[in-house]
């Protein structure tokens, strides 16, 4: 690029710093040109070039008001790197990276990092004694029954929060100490040295913690996604404070988006998971929603989950549960308080309620399907064949809850829902959906929303093990 011609002029010595030198732009002259005070037009007998560090230069030129172009900013500088980092044959290395400005360096870790889908996952290490600094008793060495009070005590507290009435019991000497941890690689600029190290724990933190237990799950809340993989409500998951600061997550469905669920999942619904937990959640004026069936869930994530944009509901049967839940053959929902076959906490960790909620609905309400292999395939193939879907195709749709306006110079930002809208295969390999059909998909997102960010239900405990 060449330099303003309205820029001030001066001599220099050419034996001055490299560094300096190489903001200068030079004018050779050729020896059969004439002299002139202006150069001339490119193309014309001048060259403009960068002085080189041995030379004879009739004239040469410092402009100090150099164009906008040949300043970038350190985001463009690291963005052009990266492109030629990409271009760079297998086995060439760049030896001058220290040689950066920290900044530059500290910007190139953080180009590194990337959207990552983290998957919880969470195991009872010890029972600790309020108070008490030192572990006392092993789990696998425990009493069942103190166990079992101490789950009870911890999720009855939770619902306690919500305004639901309960029946708190005597208030247990123990609690159960867990770790939270994740399959899901950190990134590796935790591990490359000790600055990018401490660049990335600058934002990265050890979270998604249970109330009274730790985390080793190095997590970015504005980068990464928290994928739950159970059906419980958030509010047994995770600890409180953490509410406020998730912005993506992910957990399975109740149910199908089809319209056999619309009006119920089962016949173990709760009346107090419509009812119960709604009196303390703030009421909003006019509330930006798209479709009138998301008031309260709006309302609901507005208060509880503020940054909340994104939201992955996926398929009912991936919750980790759903498997176990089926080959026990449960005749009764989960109960820790009345069913003495729970005694045993460790059959109670492989069962979910929802999961037996939708099981025993496919088993009542659609008819069997002669010479089908059993599990989780054919539950999916009777619901399917119950709403004449012969040949299934199954899409994400995403939806609009609603927007927010926009604030502190940033723009308005949508809060989205993702959901498998399932149909027939037709001519063109596509459907549009009737009006009645939208209508149930939107009802059965918006009893799958209410029951992940509301209220716990009756047979919601707070998931010690992942």
């Amino acid at each position: 690029m060449r330099p303003r011609h309205d820029a001030m002029e001066h001599e220099v010595d050419l034996s001055m710093p490299g560094k300096y030198r190489a903001g200068i732009y030079a004018i050779h002259k050729p020896q059969n040109h004439e002299s002139s005070s202006s150069p001339a037009p490119e193309g014309e007998g001048n060259e403009i070039v960068s002085p080189p560090a041995t030379g004879d230069f009739s004239e040469i030129r410092v402009y100090k008001s150099r164009p906008r172009a040949t300043c970038p900013s350190i985001k463009d500088v690291t963005t052009n790197m990266a492109l030629r980092f990409k271009n760079l044959h297998i086995g060439v290395t760049f030896r001058r990276f220290n040689d950066l400005p920290s900044e530059i360096r500290c910007h190139i870790w953080r180009e590194t990092w990337e959207h990552r889908t983290v998957t919880l996952s969470r195991y009872i290490y010890r029972t600790v004694l309020h108070g008490a600094k030192y572990q006392i008793e092993d789990i696998t060495a425990g009493n069942e029954s103190s166990h079992r009070l101490m789950r009870i005590y911890a999720s009855r507290l939770v619902r306690q929060i919500w305004g639901i009435n309960v029946n708190m019991p005597s208030k247990p000497r123990e609690y159960l100490d867990t770790a939270t941890w994740s399959a899901t690689k950190p990134p590796p600029s935790l591990f490359i040295n000790k600055e990018s190290r401490a660049e990335t724990l600058r934002h990265y933190e050890q979270a998604l913690y249970l109330a009274g237990g730790g985390s080793v799950c190095y997590f970015n809340f504005d980068l990464d996604i928290v994928r739950v993989p159970v059906h419980n409500a958030v509010g047994m998951v995770l600890h409180p404070k953490q509410f406020k600061r998730l912005q993506r997550i992910s957990i399975p469905e109740l149910s199908p988006a089809l319209s056999s669920f619309a009006n119920n999942v089962g016949q173990w619904d709760e009346a107090e998971i419509t009812t119960a937990g709604w009196t303390i959640v703030p009421t909003i004026e006019d509330p930006p929603i798209s479709f009138p069936e998301f008031g309260r869930v709006w309302r609901l994530l507005r208060w509880q989950y503020p940054n909340l944009r994104e939201i992955n509901l996926e398929r009912f049967y991936q919750c980790n549960r759903y498997e176990s839940t089926k080959t026990s053959r449960l005749d009764y929902p989960l109960d820790l308080a009345a069913r003495p076959q729970f005694r045993r906490i460790s059959n109670f960790d492989d069962h979910c309620h929802s999961c037996f909620n939708i099981q025993k609905a496919i088993d009542q309400r659609f008819p069997q399907i002669i010479n089908a292999t059993k599990g989780t395939q054919l539950d999916i193939w009777r619901i399917l064949d119950h709403h004449q879907i012969s040949e299934p195709v199954w899409r994400q749709k995403k939806l609009v809850i609603g927007t927010l306006p926009a604030e502190n110079g940033r723009n308005e930002e949508k809060v989205t829902v993702t959901y498998w809208r399932v149909h027939s295969w037709s001519s063109g390999g596509s459907q549009v959906p009737t009006r009645q059909e939208e209508q149930a998909e939107r009802t059965c997102v918006v009893r799958s929303l209410e029951r992940v960010f509301g209220a716990p239900s009756r047979y919601d405990y707070v998931a010690y093990k992942i």
